[in-house]
């Protein structure tokens, strides 16, 4: 029974994004822009991005980062124990308040807390995941990323 929940949770997403307009592609924009300041570790771009009262949810570690000072942070975190962090963006799917992203996250370990859990080694990684992400007036409002590690 889940499973018939979540495909149709999906088409029902889809059929909203086959529609695109101008707004969709705006939209897509966006989202393209907000993946391209991850990989330039460009932080003011990024928040830049945000409502002034976005929430960023790692649902793996349940870590919830709360305003533009709270993603700026959470990419400083990022950087810090990533440095050679790379995001892979895979597809973008969108509606007028809603994108969801495939993505494929690559770097090297650097710091003791490590994503997957693994001790400082500078080991190269690759993680996929997906990150549901709310509109809000033109900016990123809700994300939450959902990933596993190998």
């Amino acid at each position: 029974m889940k499973t018939y929940y979540l495909f149709f949770l999906l088409v029902f997403f889809l059929m909203g994004c086959s529609n695109a307009s101008l707004k969709n592609a705006d939209i897509e924009s966006l989202i393209k822009t907000f993946g391209e300041t991850w990989n330039s570790q460009d932080i003011e771009t990024m928040v830049s991005l945000c409502s002034d009262d976005c929430i960023y949810e790692e649902v793996v570690s349940g870590d919830i980062y709360e305003g533009k000072d709270g993603v700026a942070t959470y990419a400083k975190e990022t950087f810090l124990e990533v440095p050679d962090f790379n995001l892979e963006v895979l597809s973008i799917y969108c509606t007028d308040k809603w994108a969801m992203s495939e993505w494929i996250m690559k770097g090297s370990y650097s710091v003791d807390e490590s994503i997957s859990g693994e001790p400082p080694n500078m080991k190269t990684f690759a993680i996929r995941g997906a990150s549901i992400i709310e509109i809000k007036d033109g900016k990123i409002f809700k994300v939450r990323d959902y990933w596993a590690s190998n």
